[in-house]
């Protein structure tokens, strides 16, 4: 396009009338940052959804989203979040914008309550499909150029927009009753939105009925912090909540923020299904020793396991008196690559290049069945399982390797596995989780030293 056609371009954009439309009620825009250590026994101060207008029986004319979102901001402006309802009955509703324009920020909550045009049961929205318009184009501005004269063509060209990307680590619908906890009725994991991969359709609840009185509608967990800082970043916590026939992941409660020494946290996990205390369970965690050395701790650790208790031993052990570091523990080579991965089945990962791809690289996210998964090692790649405990440079470069693929049954959350690349580097990867719905998407989180 030559200087002239985009004089014209310009002068016309200037002139275009932007409609308004019609849309859900934006609630909230929070990072997921619940607590400051300044406010001890505080939680996330959310603006409270709206009561519903009082309705016969077991029925909702209010739907509740909260949308978590990941590394890549939905934009907002022209680029922007719809949601349609289908009913029972054959009908459908349009929450468009439900954003409001507004940018939601890398790593933030934010909650959208949509009424709905009819009062109804729970149990008859059927469908709910997350729409994201991504247009891109030009946002038509004024720019001056280096000597301080306005050039239209100048500001044309910076204000080319490409179309938006979306990452949304997961989401979650609630019909609100008049009375009674929230009735969880959908949910998505991991997705990223693109031109190409504009909708998706949230997983329903089977059967979503009547909110239990005794039921939990979210969980609150308090967090203190001892002498090492949780360090945000690339290193966040992630929490897996699980009970009879039911499993939820939260991915960086933190927001990616640090947790500094000695603070309290305090965050609000809503629940993705009506669940009561009894259908759960709980467990300690407590820090057993000194130990006369890592052998002795080593030893504990396998009685423990062998007798249906679960142990990890820390990755950074003490230096005995009169020892220095060097001697005590070889220092890691440099890091080649490291950082997340989202890999969605059929799909392979370059652990070196930190990229995922159809074809090629290093690991596959096979899918057997739409329930039978592995991660196998391709292309000369091998894996070592181990004992899935977190491991460093040493561990991983003394394990023993294998081609043989590993179900993802076997690898829950938190599960640690050593690899070893093509090229004879060894890195380490942590499985963060598996996303519902179809297509599944592994997260992971992977360091490849030199």
């Amino acid at each position: 396009m030559n200087q002239k056609s985009l004089r014209r371009l310009a002068n016309a954009l200037a002139s275009l009338t932007i409609m308004p439309f019609a849309h859900g009620q934006l609630l909230q825009q929070q990072p997921p940052v619940l607590i400051k250590p300044s406010q001890p026994g505080g939680m996330l101060a959310q603006r409270p959804v709206p009561a519903p207008i009082a309705v016969a029986g077991c029925q909702t004319n209010q739907l509740k989203f909260t949308f978590y979102t990941g590394g890549d901001d939905l934009r907002g402006g022209k680029d922007n979040l719809d949601i349609e309802i289908h009913l029972a009955d054959g009908s459908m509703q349009v929450a468009s914008n439900v954003n409001q324009g507004n940018n939601w920020k890398n790593n933030s909550m934010n909650t959208v309550a949509v009424p709905l045009k009819q009062p109804v049961p729970p149990s008859q929205i059927k469908e709910i499909k997350l729409i994201h318009g991504s247009q891109g184009g030009i946002n038509p501005g004024v720019a001056v150029n280096a000597g301080g004269v306005p050039d239209p063509l100048l500001g044309t060209v910076q204000s080319i927009q490409t179309e938006d990307n979306w990452d949304l680590n997961n989401s979650l619908a609630f019909a609100v009753l008049p009375q009674g906890p929230e009735v969880p009725i959908a949910s998505t994991g991991v997705f990223r939105f693109s031109g190409t991969r504009p909708s998706l359709e949230m997983t329903m609840n089977a059967n979503p009925g009547c909110a239990n009185p005794n039921a939990l509608a979210s969980l609150k967990l308090i967090f203190q912090t001892g002498d090492d800082d949780l360090r945000g970043g690339n290193d966040n916590l992630n929490v897996t909540i699980k009970g009879d026939g039911f499993s939820q992941e939260q991915d960086d409660v933190n927001g990616s923020q640090q947790w500094q020494n000695n603070s309290t946290h305090t965050i609000v996990i809503p629940l993705n299904k009506q669940v009561t205390v009894d259908q759960g369970g709980i467990a300690f965690r407590v820090r057993i020793g000194p130990f006369a050395d890592a052998g002795a701790a080593a030893d504990f650790c396998a009685n423990l396991k062998a007798a249906g208790g679960f142990c990890v031993m820390p990755e950074r052990r003490p230096v005995p008196a009169g020892a220095t570091a060097a001697a005590n523990e070889p220092a890691s080579p440099p890091v080649h690559s490291m950082g997340k991965l989202q890999i969605p089945q059929t799909y392979t990962a370059n652990l070196e290049a930190g990229k995922v791809a159809a074809a090629g690289g290093g690991i596959w996210f096979e899918a057997v069945t739409p329930t039978q998964f592995f991660l196998v090692p391709i292309d000369g790649v091998q894996l070592a399982p181990g004992d899935l405990s977190k491991r460093g440079f040493e561990a991983c470069a003394t394990a023993a390797y294998s081609t043989a693929r590993i179900a993802l049954r076997d690898l829950p959350p938190g599960s640690s596995v050593c690899v070893k690349t093509h090229d004879g580097k060894f890195a380490s990867i942590m499985i963060d989780g598996l996303s519902p719905g179809t297509p599944h998407i592994l997260a992971l989180n992977y360091v490849v030293w030199e």
